[in-house]
């Protein structure tokens, strides 16, 4: 067993994401060859940190490419599955919170709580799928396509447009949720453009001034309102807030910034528009064999599902907050707090007359503890006795080959073209909400991996490096979509970059070169 970091993010907690690790641990067997054999996770100082078990994830997506490519009929399983035990997770949640809830006994919430943790882990099982294919550790996916197609390429005498090519090729054509909200959005933008007040409007938007908006455009307002709860759950993660009005000013005050909604507006209908007709002119260009188009169709309807099932995810956080509000409200903790308990934790304090105990507990729980999760048993620990623990599984068990990649001499970082072009720029690591403000027009946004809740920095950014993912992943879909220059899969670039290093991102080649360090 190689156990080794796979990302870092801030803002998580213990809850939603262990949920996803009793999966990845036990029930992933019945669709796969093996279960993870192991997964440990640290929460110190508001940084989530994740290991796994590697191999098996290595073993995994070896089986899944295999299948997938072999075989239309679990192909199309993965896909049906996703959308079917989707659905019927958020119906669940939908009708859940419906009730009467603030009547609801402890028994009655926990067993909304356990039936939702039941219906998630179904989910999750064929969800895991997109992800595990396309970078926990290499992007399966990606490597055998581009292999193939660069082959094909140099046969056919176009080796200078293959990355070009294979970023049109392998994108969905399909609107991605982050799509369909911009689309909402700059509508909303024109709809503001046109109006008499125009003026006086803008004024109150860039000024984030909620209060004067609302007094004096109430319609407006109501539009406003209208929007966030639509795509409340976009900017949600993993641990909210969901949108806020506010998040949704600012964005506006960058639209305007930007000028030309119509044209804004135009530019990303006209993607999807043109998107088909772009990949049957390439095809024909390159004489490209029905055995490489099967498996970009299978690429570009993975990647659209990998994000829209994120979305589905964290539709069912956001409605869940309702009933696990309310489990918190019963404990006299916060909604945070209850986030570090999992849900035998919830239940023992809840019913089990441990209620005191959890409460002192959770003091030490938020400012360091880790969990480890092995066969689908979760075992969490927390203060000197997580300090210890942490330390020999780091001696003993985890991997430090990504760490011993990052020196001080260390001049480039490589990884795979998710959209192709040029950029260069200052570096600004983001790895939650938190760091959008320090990314300024033209700064090459690093991150583990992005998110909906990063996109405010995204559009600044003039490209995007991740340490995960491959040709399915957030920071891939986004980058076709916005033509921004895209490296990812490259394990270290949060490591080996820092705020304010030059670099140059040569999305052809799949290289950000250091120019400066600070």
């Amino acid at each position: 067993m190689n156990l080794r970091r796979v990302l870092d993010r801030k803002g998580m907690y213990i809850y939603p994401w262990y949920i996803s690790d009793l999966t990845v641990t036990k029930d992933i067997v019945a669709i796969a060859p093996t279960n993870v054999e192991k997964v440990f996770v640290v929460i110190k100082d508001n940084l989530l940190t994740m290991y796994y078990d590697t191999d098996a994830i290595d073993k995994i997506a070896i089986y899944f490419l295999d299948k997938i490519l072999a075989d239309d009929v679990f192909f199309d399983e993965v896909i049906k599955n996703i959308y079917s035990c989707a659905d019927d997770l958020l119906s669940f949640c939908r009708e859940s919170i419906g009730k009467d809830i603030e009547k609801m006994s402890d028994e009655e919430l926990l067993s909304v709580y356990k039936t939702y943790t039941e219906k998630l882990r179904t989910l999750r099982t064929w969800g895991w799928v997109p992800p595990i294919l396309d970078g926990m550790t290499d992007p399966f996916l990606s490597e055998h396509l581009l292999a193939r197609f660069g082959e094909h390429m140099m046969a056919k005498g176009f080796p200078d447009k293959e990355s070009e090519y294979y970023s049109t090729l392998s994108s969905s054509e399909k609107e991605s949720e982050v799509q369909g909200e911009e689309i909402a959005r700059l509508a909303l933008a024109q709809t503001i453009s046109n109006d008499e007040r125009f003026q006086e409007i803008i004024g109150y938007i860039k000024a984030s001034d909620e209060e004067a908006l609302r007094e004096k455009f109430p319609s407006l307002f109501m539009l406003f309102e209208k929007h966030t709860r639509a795509f409340g759950a976009l900017t949600y993660s993993y641990s909210g807030p969901p949108m806020t009005i506010a998040y949704l000013l600012k964005t506006l005050t960058a639209d305007f910034e930007r000028g030309d909604i119509e044209g804004q507006r135009t530019r990303i209908q006209d993607h999807f528009r043109n998107i088909q007709g772009e990949k049957k002119k390439i095809i024909k260009a390159i004489s490209l064999p029905e055995d490489l188009r099967r498996e970009f169709r299978v690429s570009a309807e993975l990647m659209y599902v990998k994000d829209w099932r994120k979305g589905a995810y964290q539709k069912s956080y956001l409605l869940m907050d309702v009933i696990l509000q309310e489990l918190a409200k019963h404990l006299d903790i916060s909604l945070k707090e209850i986030k570090f308990l999992v849900f035998d934790e919830v239940q023992e304090a809840l019913i089990g007359g441990k209620g005191a105990y959890y409460k002192a507990l959770l003091k030490e729980r938020l400012v360091h503890c880790y969990y480890t999760v092995e066969n689908g048993i979760i075992s969490v620990l927390q203060g000197e006795a997580c300090r210890v623990m942490e330390e020999e599984i780091n001696k003993k068990n985890i991997s430090t080959e990504t760490e011993g990649e990052v020196n001080a001499d260390i001049q480039e970082v490589k990884g795979f073209v998710a959209y192709s072009g040029y950029a260069k720029g200052i570096v600004k690591i983001v790895l939650t909400v938190e760091d959008i403000d320090k990314v300024n027009e033209g700064d090459i946004l690093v991150s583990s991996a992005t998110n909906p809740d990063l996109m405010l920095a995204m559009r600044k950014a003039a490209a995007f490096v991740t340490d995960t993912g491959g040709i399915m992943s957030h920071a891939a879909i986004v980058s076709r979509e916005m033509k921004k220059p895209c490296v990812v899969g490259t394990k270290i670039a949060t490591h080996a970059l820092k705020d304010g290093d030059m670099v140059e991102v040569d999305a052809k080649a799949g290289v950000v070169r250091i120019l400066k360090k600070v």
